[in-house]
């Protein structure tokens, strides 16, 4: 959570330099790195190092390109963690990166009155989204998690090479 929060100021540093379209390439690449690991069923050690560099890298990638989940989806599944303990520890980092870039982003001046709307809408909407995420998480079976995992970051990579192309 901490290399997390320092990552922050990475990305915001990222996004002041970078084009819309490196920005849009670098999500791709991660999250196609991140699914081709996860895929693979690579483990990672499970050192500080490690967690503090996929934190560190989160924490850039939210406030430069809005995509945190892929670093923390591949250190939690590659340390082969219980479904559950991964789903509760990716709700609460991301919740408190997201409150953290909010803050960043007010901080600098760059929070615009949509992206605003966007983050209380998304904090007035997330007791659903976790209600209804219980009610499909309790119908995966243990087995199956992995490659659930591997379709969400699938998803995730088609949409972002999609909207790049556009």
């Amino acid at each position: 959570m901490v290399s997390g929060l320092l990552g922050l100021p990475i990305g915001l540093v990222l996004i002041r330099e970078l084009s819309p379209d490196a920005l849009q390439v670098l999500m791709a690449v991660t999250v196609l790195a991140a699914l081709t690991l996860v895929l693979r069923r690579t483990r990672l050690p499970a050192s500080g190092a490690t967690t503090a560099g996929a934190g560190l890298l989160s924490g850039a990638l939210l406030t430069s390109t809005g995509m945190n989940g892929p670093p923390l989806v591949l250190v939690m599944s590659g340390r082969g963690v219980t479904p559950h303990t991964f789903r509760a520890t990716l709700q609460t980092v991301l919740c408190a990166q997201d409150a953290a870039a909010v803050i960043g982003f007010v901080l600098i001046g760059a929070l615009s009155t949509p992206a605003l709307v966007a983050a209380v809408v998304g904090v007035v909407a997330a007791p659903l989204g976790w209600r209804l995420g219980d009610l499909v998480f309790h119908r995966i079976p243990a087995g199956s998690f992995h490659w659930v995992v591997g379709v969400v970051l699938a998803s995730s990579a088609l949409v972002l090479l999609v909207d790049g192309l556009h």
